[in-house]
């Protein structure tokens, strides 16, 4: 998932082997299903929330990128 201004994208549900968020800019993602691995990245004041990543430890860019307020959350 990618979001370059504005815009938001929410997914309610669902299961994949690799989840890739980007967020540029203001826009919000949010995924509600489940992740084995994640790559997770926000520039900008958007937010991205992930309901689960299965393996925590592998997981690349959970911060957000240096100036940006954006937050990255995940549930479990």
């Amino acid at each position: 998932m990618n979001i370059q201004g504005s815009g938001d994208i929410h997914i309610r549900k669902g299961s994949v082997d690799f989840l890739s968020v980007n967020v540029m800019g203001s826009g919000d993602a949010r995924f509600g299903g489940s992740a084995t691995n994640a790559s997770l990245s926000v520039m900008g004041s958007g937010d991205i929330n992930v309901n689960h990543v299965k393996r925590r430890q592998y997981i690349f860019n959970k911060t957000p990128l240096e100036n940006s307020s954006g937050i990255v959350f995940i549930q479990q």
